[in-house]
């Protein structure tokens, strides 16, 4: 019993510090924290992929949105983000930064970005709003 107990501590706090985990870089590129960013990789590379539950909005998408432009370009400079990644609505990050007119964003962005394919949809990425 006491051995079941402990098993089930084991794993929750096992399954709590992986979704804390996941969340850093999340948390860090919506508050513009480009150390957060830079220390959330350093710690998993793989956290790059990670999206948020609910927006499906990757890093790149929050520091895009929030006009970050140095987390967006750590983020696309230092890590194999998907920049055509999109979002649950079929946004990308360059829509984001479109929509809030960060022209050096976006421009940045598009210089990055593959207009022939997406990965999940095989389709070209969005460009307008």
């Amino acid at each position: 019993m006491v051995s079941n107990i402990i098993s089930f501590n084991v794993i929750d706090n096992l399954g709590n510090l992986i979704k804390d985990f996941r969340h850093d870089i999340i948390e860090a590129a919506y508050y513009g924290d480009l150390d957060g960013i830079k220390q959330a990789v350093a710690e998993n590379p793989a956290c790059v992929h990670y999206v948020d539950e609910f927006t499906g909005k990757n890093a790149l998408h929050f520091s895009a949105g929030l006009g970050n432009y140095s987390c967006a370009k750590y983020l696309v400079d230092h890590t194999d983000i998907d920049v055509n990644a999109e979002d649950k609505r079929g946004e990308t990050a360059l829509l984001h930064a479109a929509r809030i007119g960060h022209d050096a964003l976006g421009t940045m962005l598009m210089d990055k970005m593959n207009p022939y394919r997406h990965e999940s949809t095989g389709k070209p990425p969005s460009y307008t709003i």
